[in-house]
This record gives C-alpha cells, structure tokens and sequence, in this order.
C-alpha cells in the first residue's frame, strides 16, 4: 500500500471503532432505560475492580504519556456487579488520561468509609468547566464541539456509568476546580466482610419487589442502617406475608408481575393488621403512581433510581409514623475525631450527646438520662468502666455499648449489652447494634 492509502485505511479503521462504540453505548443506554440489564450482584472487593480496570487502561494512557497510580489501603468489600462496575471504572479511568497533561498522572483510591465504599480518579487536567457541570452526565453530554474531534468519545459513557452506580444503589458525583483537574467518586454501600450484610434484629421491613437486584440493593441498605427486611417478589407474596407476621413498614414497587402496586396497597389497607402500616413506595413511575394514590397516605414516594440518604429520610419518617422519638445516645470518647464520625454514622438514627471523660459524663448524666451509652475504656480521668455504677443494673438500667480500642474482662459482660474493638468492629457494625438496642417494636 501507498502511504496515502495506508493513511486512509488507518482512518477508516479508527472511524470504524468510533462507530462500533457509539453503537455498543446506545445499546447499553437502551437497555438501563428500559430495565433490560439484570446485575449479577454478588459479593466483590471494589479494589480488586480497580486493579482490573486499571489493567484494562494501562495501554491506553502509555500512549498518552499518563501514569496511572493505586493508593495501597485496606479491601473494599461492595455487592456488586464486578463486570458493570469494570465498565464505571474504565469509564472514569479513559477520561481522565484523556485529560491528563503529557506526563501528567491519574491517582486511583479506593477506600471504605462509614457506610459506603468509595473509589476516586483524580486528574490534573484543565477540570470541568463551569458551563458543563449541569449536563456532564447527559447523554451525548461533551464539554465543547471539539471534544469529540481532539479527544474522541461518544458522550454517553457518564450517562451510562451513573445509571449503573444507582442501579447498585450507589452514586457517581464528581468535585473540580477549573485549571486544577478533577475528581469523580463512586460511592457504593457497604458490606460486611465478605458477603452480605447477615439479618439483623432491628425493625422488620417487607420489601415488594419483583426486580431481584433492585431487591437485594434495598436489603442491604436497609440492613447496614440496622432493619431486617424480607422480599416478596409479587404481590400475592407480600399478602401472604402480612398474614403471617407484623412489619414495621412496607416497601412497595408498582410495577409488579401479578397486581398493580397501588392495587395492592388498598388491598393492605384494607386489612386489619396492616391498615396503619406505613408504606413507601419505591418505583419508576412515581408520578402516574402518585396521582392514582392520593388517598392512600403513602409516607413517600422514592423514584427509581434513588440514593441511601433518601431512602433513610423516608425510614425515618416512618420511625416518626410510628411515634417514636429518636433515641438519646450519650457516646463517652476522648478523641474528637472518633465522636464526630460517630454521630455522622448515627444521624438520622438517634440523638447524639457526647462526654470526653467520666467528669464530664457523670453532668451529663445528672442532667438527663439517655437511652443508650456507647462507652470507651481509655478515658483521661481514668476507666470507662467506672461510670457503669453510675448508669444502674438490671432492667432499670442504662443499655451500654463498650465501643474501644481495649478488650475488656469478661467477667463483667453481663453489665453491658454489646462490646465492640474498634480495631476489628466497623461503625456499620455499631449503628446495627445501636438500633437492635434502642427500637421498641410497635404494639399490634
């Protein structure tokens, strides 16, 4: 071949991967639309995600000239479609090369949190400019006209990842400031250890949904907030359900198999025993539901795809349906910033008081009761265990939780109800344990 036609057929090759890319996102978009896609959830690590999407990247950004880089950090565990979330990250991880200076390098952390895993991707491009933040995960969104001709890219591969982060339950946010690069995050919920979060002895949720993935996302956002759940896929189940036991409330999607959801949830309200049973309902299709179901008095309406925090506002305005305050925790520890991310991890469950030693607590305590005490060990003043005379025994006494980094006697366990190593205990691990000691359930 001439080089004039090696360089044409060099065009045409690269033109053609273009078109095949276009064709494969609109594809993928088509079926996130249309609930065509079913996730294979199973428990993963997200860094082991990363290290293959980075893998998958790694020839890419030699040609660019990009390094790209892992921070070291503990495993990520995450329920999760390892494939799909691959696909996220080489998404994330191709734009910011893409971006990246000659030379420039792409830093990938992945790291568990409170309730959440999070993977970063920062670059340090030129950032995300102003006039594009809005639209930067529309389809077909680029930044100006001369993305796609400099940069390549079909535009949809955002709008793809972000579906597929809220259909794990999770969310992909970005921060940047212009000339100063970005950062895009996946946050998704965590798990325990290795596998799902295991049944809990909080308040029992009833889950109608027919969506097996969507299903098991709720359970384990529900279940790292301290409720128990069980699924029912249609909407016979979820009668027979109610039947057999009483439930704190009631998820309803209303798209189901056999029964149109707002029918079934005046079939519930005619029932004796879940008449007054708050419900919620989580669908994609909100809007038609809500004008058919006026009168039904649904405590919220959660449109699909939907993050944790709304759903945990929704739980707590069925927690105050039921009539019941949050309950006050007075949480004795010495290090700030332990009490902070503590009340962090428990807002929206309780009520948070703190004391950064026995003195200051024994005020507290003089000043009100609270429903719970999370008691550290290595107190300034001298042993956490010395304010247990103060909280009383038996059934009139202060439920406690020995939260520290010490291991404590065991001879005297019977004095407190739970005691948790900070070292080995994760703070999912204290908020199930909180709301398994502070909810009363419901009188039927």
């Amino acid at each position: 071949l001439s080089e004039r036609a090696g360089r044409l057929i060099g065009i045409a090759h690269s033109n053609s991967l273009r078109l095949v890319r276009l064709i494969n996102d609109i594809l993928d978009v088509e079926k996130l639309e249309s609930g065509q896609i079913n996730l294979e959830l199973q428990p993963i690590d997200l860094r082991e995600v990363a290290i293959r999407s980075l893998d998958n990247v790694r020839g890419y950004a030699d040609g660019l000239g990009v390094r790209l880089e892992l921070a070291e950090g503990p495993s990520a565990p995450v329920m999760g479609d390892a494939d799909r979330l691959v696909q996220v990250v080489v998404n994330l991880l191709s734009n910011a090369a893409k971006f990246s200076p000659e030379s420039g390098t792409v830093e990938v952390a992945v790291m568990p949190e409170a309730r959440i895993v999070r993977l970063s991707v920062r670059d340090h491009g030129p950032g995300v400019p102003d006039a594009f933040r809005a639209r930067i995960f529309t389809k077909f969104a680029q930044a100006d006209g001369s993305d796609t001709r400099q940069r390549g890219g079909t535009g949809l591969g955002l709008a793809i990842a972000k579906e597929i982060a809220e259909r794990h339950g999770g969310r992909l946010w970005f921060e940047s400031a212009p000339g100063e690069g970005a950062t895009f995050h996946l946050d998704l919920p965590m798990t325990v250890g290795d596998a799902a979060p295991q049944t809990t002895h909080g308040p029992r949720l009833l889950i109608v949904e027919d969506d097996p993935d969507a299903a098991e996302v709720l359970r384990i956002m529900l279940a790292q907030d301290g409720f128990d759940a069980l699924v029912a896929g249609s909407a016979a189940a979820a009668l027979d359900a109610v039947e057999g036991e009483g439930f704190a409330a009631i998820l309803v999607d209303l798209q189901l198999p056999d029964a149109d959801g707002i029918g079934l949830i005046r079939a519930l309200r005619e029932r004796p025993g879940t008449v007054d049973t708050p419900v919620v309902v989580v669908s994609a299709d909100v809007a038609r539901g809500r004008a058919r179901g006026r009168s039904l008095e649904v405590i919220d309406w959660l449109e699909k795809p939907f993050d944790q925090e709304r759903l945990r506002s929704a739980i707590a305005a069925v927690l105050e349906r039921l009539g019941r305050q949050a309950p006050v925790i007075l949480h004795v520890d010495d290090d700030p910033d332990i009490l902070q991310v503590t009340a962090e991890t428990l807002a929206g469950i309780a009520e948070i008081t703190h004391a950064t030693s026995l003195s200051q607590a024994r005020k507290v305590l003089a000043r009100a009761r609270p429903d719970l005490v999370i008691l550290d060990l290595g107190l300034p003043d001298g042993s956490g265990l010395e304010l247990l005379p103060d909280l009383g025994e038996g059934a009139k006494g202060i439920p406690v939780v020995v939260y520290s980094a010490q291991d404590m006697d065991a001879a005297l366990g019977e004095r407190v109800e739970a005691v948790l190593v900070k070292s080995s205990a994760s703070l999912a691990d204290l908020a199930r344990t909180v709301r398994r000691l502070t909810f009363t359930p419901r009188d039927r």
